[in-house]
């Protein structure tokens, strides 16, 4: 049965194993396309110069996304039920 991350849309997911695969090439001498042809020196320093980087900036850009969208879930949790006792804020 095929993994659920493999299918997932979550664009950090399919980053990630964007970043694995390339990951993969880089280390790999003999790392060939699917249709069999090798991976030239330019196509490999391109993929580490500049595939990963952009593909790191993503995920830092999408993790600080999620970490201000789930900080807004709080407040609003917490404006909506003023005389609950909510979880705190822990920074």
């Amino acid at each position: 049965m095929p993994s659920p991350v493999l299918h997932s849309s979550d664009p950090a997911l399919l980053l990630r194993r964007c970043r694995v695969a390339i990951n993969a090439v880089l280390e790999a001498p003999e790392a060939r396309r699917r249709c069999g042809a090798p991976f030239s020196s330019s196509e490999r320093r391109f993929l580490q110069l500049v595939v990963l980087p952009v593909i790191d900036q993503f995920l830092a850009r999408l993790q600080l996304i999620r970490a201000a969208q789930e900080q807004q879930q709080w407040e609003r949790y917490e404006a909506a039920a003023p005389g609950e006792a909510g979880p705190s804020s822990g920074g």
